[in-house]
């Protein structure tokens, strides 16, 4: 086969495994809400000391948020003069005059393109704040349906080799405002999942789980391990 025709024959295979396992990842998903208790209570041990508060649109508390982001999700490792140049931009750039008076998808776009713009802040982390600025803090929660699932090596591992609902070049952790493909992964999730924001609990199980130190024995006990289709043994 020519170069074109191995690409398509790729895209192929990858619709047929989408399409075969779409319901593995559906099952996966309604066995994780058993353990929403266990996930808000890790999300819980990390914010809970910066005291964010609920509803409250300040950037003293929309920088708290971005904060624990960094810390919880593997973030860029900053210093303390990182942090501190990080927070001075921060208040020098969010407009929280312009966000408020923005509606709908105009607001979405409006602040996810300025937190990315950050120095040292990537699309994962933009998604994982604006995810829990809406979802976990209730602010702005008319944006709920916009948000974009923070792709980062747990999750491409969980949709690409643990369920097998993607293949890895499907998979983009673009900015899906700038990236065709990005945006591309993004409605397909949207369709498997509504709101596909949702699927970010499957960070919980790389993060918990898919450790490589660890993998053998943690597959044991991992919540999701009979949808698992990537199993190791000793």
């Amino acid at each position: 086969m020519v170069e074109g025709q191995n690409e398509r024959w790729s895209e192929i295979e990858a619709c047929k495994i989408m399409g075969k396992n779409q319901h593995v990842i559906k099952e996966a998903f309604c066995e994780l809400k058993k353990y929403r208790g266990m996930m808000a209570k890790f999300f819980t041990s990390v914010s809970e000391p910066l005291q964010i508060k609920q509803r409250e649109v300040t950037k003293k508390n929309l920088w708290k948020i971005l904060l624990i982001d960094i810390q919880s999700r593997g973030g860029p490792k900053l210093n303390v003069a990182g942090v501190k140049k990080l927070q001075g931009e921060f208040f020098q750039t969010v407009d929280l005059k312009k966000t408020v008076k923005l509606e709908g998808e105009n607001r979405f776009n409006y602040l996810y393109s300025t937190i990315v713009g950050l120095t040292s802040i990537g699309p994962k982390i933009a998604s994982v704040f604006m995810k829990n600025m809406v979802c976990e803090f209730s602010i702005f929660t008319e944006l709920r349906d916009y948000l974009f699932l923070p792709v980062d090596t747990h999750i491409e591992n969980i949709l690409a080799n643990k369920l097998k609902v993607f293949g890895r070049n499907e998979i983009s952790k673009e900015n899906p405002l700038k990236s065709k493909k990005s945006k591309l992964f993004q409605d397909k999730l949207s369709k498997i999942h509504d709101p596909r924001v949702d699927l970010d609990n499957f960070w919980y199980i790389g993060h918990l789980f898919c450790s490589k130190k660890s993998e053998l024995v943690c597959q044991e006990i991992c919540w999701i391990k009979r949808y698992c289709q990537q199993k190791f043994t000793a």
